[in-house]
């Protein structure tokens, strides 16, 4: 498979955080399986750089797992090898950290290969399938493709990815701050499937809750830039889904440090805090960059932490960049 132009080309994808599902488990509400609510960020951000070559080549950070991707692609579309290009990760935040780093990447080999060989752009089912990806949750594909923060109403029986209900830009001047410690990783493959596959069904009354706590708060939140109200949702929400995952965290943190920073974090007076996805990442979302500055330079000097175990991120409200050179 050969490129239709010789011209480099750049993917760009953001982070994602991941407020918490809404409903998952055999039998219980299941028109909202794997439903849930995130925002797309940035930092962090993946860069990977699409250059002629002779043959299929990956090189740079996570080069299998871009050969992986690739092969899927491939397969998906009915092509007998993989393309003749190279496909470099120039830069990546780490996986298993609660910020989608791997759907991202896979989302950026496809729309890239894409690109890179004239194809029409893909539906958001097809790109996922085209990967593997949006077995469980959509918030990441759709957060590729839209930017922003993403409602994601879950998967009914026989969708292919989780349905968009809403999506909107979050005010450009918030901030959340990225907070983790240096070591643990979050679920994820195999590991993350067999959890699942032991936890509790989300009870009903859980689901309703949390999709309360979307529809007359949150969202409505976002909606208005009310940034006390907003702050103060994501926190309730992302307690509710989080008591969800007691039986493998042993509450709703990924370990008793993380729930001492979320205490310490409440106690300062800000409101919206929250884990990612399995975590280890937390985040605490500020109004404007000169209060993340000061927050990260205070939560630094109370726990001993260096600057660059605290990231300030701004909301991405655009989606993934795809730019020729």
């Amino acid at each position: 498979m050969r490129q239709t132009n010789t011209n480099p080309m750049t993917v760009r994808a953001s982070g994602r955080l991941h407020f918490g599902l809404l409903a998952f488990g055999a039998g219980v509400a299941r028109e909202y399986d794997y439903g849930g609510v995130g925002v797309m960020v940035s930092p962090p951000q993946l860069v990977l750089r699409i250059t002629e070559s002779d043959a299929w080549m990956a090189k740079g950070r996570h080069a299998e797992r871009v050969t992986q991707f690739a092969s899927h692609w491939s397969v998906y579309h009915g092509q007998p090898s993989l393309p003749d290009c190279c496909i470099e990760v120039v830069d990546s935040p780490p996986m298993h950290r609660g910020l989608g780093t791997g759907t991202q990447l896979a989302l950026s080999v496809a729309a890239g290969l894409n690109a890179w060989l004239g194809r029409e752009a893909e539906s958001p089912e097809s790109l996922a399938a085209s990967v593997n990806r949006g077995k469980r949750s959509a918030i990441g594909t759709h957060g590729f493709l839209q930017g922003g923060l993403l409602v994601d109403r879950g998967k009914r029986p026989g969708d292919r990815l989780g349905n968009l209900a809403e999506r909107m830009a979050l005010p450009e001047t918030w901030r959340f701050v990225l907070l983790s410690p240096p070591d643990g990783e979050g679920l994820a493959g195999e590991d993350e499937q067999v959890a699942f596959a032991r936890l509790p069904a989300v009870p009903r009354e859980v689901t309703q809750t949390l999709i309360e706590e979307l529809e007359t708060r949150l969202v409505p939140a976002a909606r208005g830039a009310d940034f006390d109200r907003f702050g103060e949702s994501l926190y309730r929400y992302g307690m509710a889904a989080g008591r969800c995952f007691a039986p493998c965290q042993g509450g709703p943190f990924a370990s008793p440090l993380l729930a001492q920073w979320v205490a310490a974090i409440r106690s300062q007076g800000i409101r919206g805090v929250a884990q990612s996805s399995w975590g280890p990442t937390l985040f605490a979302l500020l109004p404007s960059p000169v209060a993340a500055i000061q927050f990260t330079q205070n939560f630094c000097a109370r726990f001993g932490l260096s600057p660059d175990q605290l990231v300030i991120a701004a909301v991405d409200n655009h989606g993934a960049r795809l730019e020729c050179e």
